[in-house]
């Protein structure tokens, strides 16, 4: 008996079962790591969490977005680069405060691929004169992979800011 409630439980338990339930859960998770990061105290002792860690990119985004990442990196390598993205793609700049009033948009559905906007302050800290009340907006796109049969996962296939260029069109650029 004790078996059969741990059988139904532990697929509650899993990481990945999150990502089974709905398309905005895996855009929550890299929202959070973002509200997570911009909250950096400044003081040393802060660590950031990693958007594009190995965990990060295996778990949360898809296997066209991974490559093209892994393809960029392996090109700044080669020229020897220090940093392949120098600004926050989440949050869309390099300055920001911790983030405000996130809003997470309906899923809207086209062509396969899901889109969720997400809105948010970013610059409250910043005084009256710098766009305090400034609302930014990101735009998820992600796809739906099963790579077990019956278990659907909602991947991260591009992050885009209006009027910029997405996340992996910029990737692309980096790896010519």
């Amino acid at each position: 008996m004790k078996l059969r409630y741990l059988a139904i439980l532990f697929p509650l338990l899993s990481p990945t079962a999150v990502l089974a339930g709905e398309p905005v859960d895996t855009v929550r998770v890299l929202m959070d790591m973002a509200h997570h990061n911009a909250g950096d105290p400044m003081d040393g002792k802060f660590v950031q969490a990693d958007y594009f860690s190995a965990d990060t990119l295996l778990r949360f985004f898809s296997e066209d977005f991974t490559k093209a990442f892994a393809t960029a990196l392996l090109k700044t390598n080669e020229r020897r680069q220090e940093m392949m993205i120098d600004w926050d793609p989440i949050i869309g700049g390099q300055d920001n405060c911790p983030l405000e009033d996130i809003v997470y948009g309906p899923v809207a559905e086209a062509a396969g691929t899901m889109k969720i906007a997400v809105t948010f302050k970013a610059r409250t800290c910043f005084g009256d004169d710098s766009g305090k009340d400034d609302v930014s907006k990101v735009v998820f796109t992600l796809v739906k992979e099963e790579l077990v049969a019956g278990s659907p996962l909602y991947l991260i296939d591009d992050i885009a800011h209006p009027g910029e260029a997405s996340l992996k069109t910029t990737l692309a650029e980096i790896a010519q």
